[in-house]
């Protein structure tokens, strides 16, 4: 959203039509029977001289793609802006970043993680559960569910088809929160388990 300072009026002043877009749009959201619903909020606002751009986190489901959530966004937009005022714009985009590596080498990158899900009955879950056990008997496979809170998941697994299984000690309803915390007893007990899970989960693929 460009700025128009020559009539004292700035990009600011369509931030509340996006942000109430945007809030329009999580309202709306497809639900998963297991994994829930998918979610979008605005997370952060950056001003510049000229222009203003707000950071939409998207937290997908399975199947769906970049086009699907660009389409859905700029539809929640054009509702919202019936007729741009002259001299603004309004762009939605998919975040994209140019990584470099210390040998030289460049690629332009998109940021979109997709969502997966990977059945419980995939031999990789089987295994891993098998060899974590239960904390008090671990002679009982772990219990299996999907994480409510994002993950790296969303590269290995989404982007690139890795088989990918999550576990881990903490609280799962204060992860990525100011009162997230670890048990010690909890920790030692789940890292202790880490040996045996990588070596079930790359037996299972040797398979």
């Amino acid at each position: 959203m460009r700025a128009k300072p020559a009539t004292f009026e700035t990009a600011l002043d369509l931030v509340g039509d996006v942000l109430a877009a945007v809030r329009g749009l999580g309202s709306r959201q497809p639900v998963d029977p297991l994994l829930g619903s998918a979610s979008v909020a605005a997370t952060m606002l950056d001003v510049f001289p000229d222009k203003v751009v707000i950071a939409v986190d998207w937290r997908t489901l399975p199947g769906t793609t970049g086009d699907d959530l660009l389409a859905a966004l700029c539809d929640a937009l054009a509702e919202r802006f019936r007729e741009v005022p002259p001299g603004y714009a309004v762009e939605a985009r998919v975040a994209r970043v140019c990584q470099h590596t210390w040998t030289g080498v460049e690629r332009d990158t998109s940021l979109l993680t997709p969502g997966f899900l990977v059945a419980p009955d995939d031999k990789v879950v089987t295994a891993a559960a098998r060899a974590v056990g239960r904390r008090g008997d671990v002679s009982r496979p772990a219990g299996l569910r999907p994480w409510t809170f994002a993950t790296d998941g969303g590269w290995s697994r989404g982007a690139f088809g890795i088989p990918t299984v999550g576990f881990a000690p903490g609280e799962e309803r204060r992860a990525h929160t100011n009162q997230e915390r670890l048990d010690l007893e909890e920790a030692r007990w789940a890292f202790a388990r880490h040996p045996g899970l990588v070596m079930a989960v790359q037996n299972a693929l040797a398979r």
